[in-house]
């Protein structure tokens, strides 16, 4: 089952709408302000009409200035509990920051015709008038959007106490939350079968069952103070089967600075911090730096391609590609592309097992291939496709992933994010048949502190380090 829900920061389409909406907005806004100022009457015109085509040249960098702002005052994060008052206040703060930047550029501008500063407080005004208006539009679609869908983020609510009614009683009256309460998990062996017009499902004994069964996607507890054992317990069981989990915190307990808390209906929820990579800005800035990145490799590595074919083809019999189903991105499965380096049906005999150094099943190009790491070029076409990414954790076959989500603590965690052809781990030298769990702390620390900066140091060490355990 797909967890895309737990990562989802935002409806795309309406995050989409809502930039193009503000694009257009202050188009108009502008548009309007030039009018107001120069032709409207009610403002004098002493120095003349400046022609409008200084301001139409301008208007690409006022978007620029604009969206970048807007975006680091979290306007386009997900709302819930949405407030329009809230919402026109941090406009009214974004724009003013906006216009101030304008205003110190235009200090800088040196042009014959200066921008008018009347035009500009002028334009201040009406856009704040026509984003707030925009807000409104765009919550309204959104409220629409989240109803038509009804389908929600599944959840589980464990505990049967205060809380626990609060919080459902919460989800309920808030239509704008992504949440759909599948049932109540009881603490105590002894509960009854309903529990605020809510079916009870069963104990926590039986929650990994539950959690298969019913398809949920979020656990929230709302009984902090049971044994810290069974919370861990229950943080690894949610793990295995990429689930979202939350509590609601002992308020003398809390540690703001290393989680994260929202609110329902007055109960605050206590979660791990999201990792960058679900914020919809730092997706879109790595999926770009993906598809050009891979593009230019293709290109570039051309001649190597015509030369890795023919050495393939006069070498040894079977195919140029070798396709094997790999373990992705929600834990959902794609085919991954190499060169063929290894004999045909080089598994047909031992079933899925690790290459090894000095492997028998290679053939004499395959040997080579895999020392210059060549043989996984062909994944640059899987990268480009959106199968991967250019940086991230080495995707796994099922056979394997199905082995490690047993046995290795917080190993499904890594499929929260596009699988890589290299990573922080395999610069690191943990490639291959290496210690699962060290590839696993490195995935992790990978995950939450991705920067497209980072990205390129791994790609740049992965260049210079590329023959560590390549066999």
């Amino acid at each position: 089952m797909s967890r895309s829900n737990w990562r989802r920061s935002y409806t795309p389409l309406v995050t989409i709408l809502l930039v193009l909406g503000d694009v257009l907005t202050l188009g108009i806004s502008f548009a309007t302000a030039y009018w107001f100022r120069f032709y409207s009457g009610v403002v004098e015109v002493v120095k003349g009409i400046p022609p409008a085509d200084q301001y139409i040249w301008a208007f690409p960098i006022v978007v620029m200035v604009f969206l970048y702002v807007f975006k680091s005052a979290h306007l386009y994060r997900k709302r819930q509990g949405f407030s329009l008052f809230s919402e026109i206040g941090k406009v009214i703060r974004a724009v003013s920051i906006g216009f101030f930047i304008l205003m110190a550029l235009n200090f800088l501008y040196r042009g014959d015709v200066p921008f008018s500063r009347a035009f500009v407080l002028i334009a201040w005004a009406f856009s704040i008038f026509f984003l707030s208006i925009n807000r409104g539009i765009s919550n309204q679609f959104d409220l629409w959007l989240r109803k038509r869908k009804k389908q929600g983020i599944k959840v589980l609510i464990i505990g049967t106490g205060t809380a626990a009614q609060r919080l459902i009683r919460g989800i309920e009256n808030n239509p704008r939350l992504d949440y759909e309460v599948l049932g109540v998990v009881a603490t105590e062996s002894v509960y009854e079968t309903q529990f605020t017009g809510k079916e009870v499902v069963g104990t926590l004994n039986d929650f990994s069952e539950i959690v298969q069964k019913r398809g949920a996607e979020m656990a929230i507890l709302t009984v902090p103070n049971i044994d810290h054992q069974k919370i861990v317990h229950l943080m690894l069981q949610c793990e295995k089967n990429m689930v979202q989990f939350q509590l609601v915190p002992d308020m003398f307990e809390i540690l703001t600075t290393q989680f994260n808390i929202t609110h329902i209906n007055g109960i605050p929820l206590l979660g791990l911090k999201e990792i960058p990579l679900v914020n919809l800005w730092h997706r879109f800035q790595k999926r770009t730096f993906d598809i050009f990145s891979s593009l230019f490799g293709l290109v570039v590595a051309s001649p190597v391609f015509l030369f890795a074919a023919l050495w393939i083809k006069f070498d040894s019999k079977g195919p140029l590609f070798y396709s094997q189903e790999r373990c992705g991105e929600d834990g959902t499965t794609f085919n991954l592309y190499k060169f063929r380096t290894m004999k045909e049906d080089a598994e047909a005999e031992t079933g899925p097992v690790w290459a090894a150094e000095d492997d028998p099943r290679r053939t004499k190009s395959g040997e080579v291939l895999r020392r210059l790491n060549w043989d996984e070029l062909p994944q640059l076409w899987n990268v480009f496709k959106g199968d991967m990414s250019l940086v991230g954790p080495r995707p796994e076959r099922p056979h394997f992933v199905n082995q490690f989500k047993e046995d290795v603590p917080r190993y499904m965690s890594r499929h929260l994010v596009r699988s890589g052809m290299t990573g922080w781990a395999q610069v690191n030298g943990l490639r291959g048949n290496t210690d699962i769990r060290q590839r696993i702390e490195y995935d992790l620390f990978y995950m939450e502190n991705w920067s497209l900066i980072f990205d390129v140091k791994i790609v740049l060490l992965t260049i210079l380090r590329g023959t560590l355990n390549a066999y």
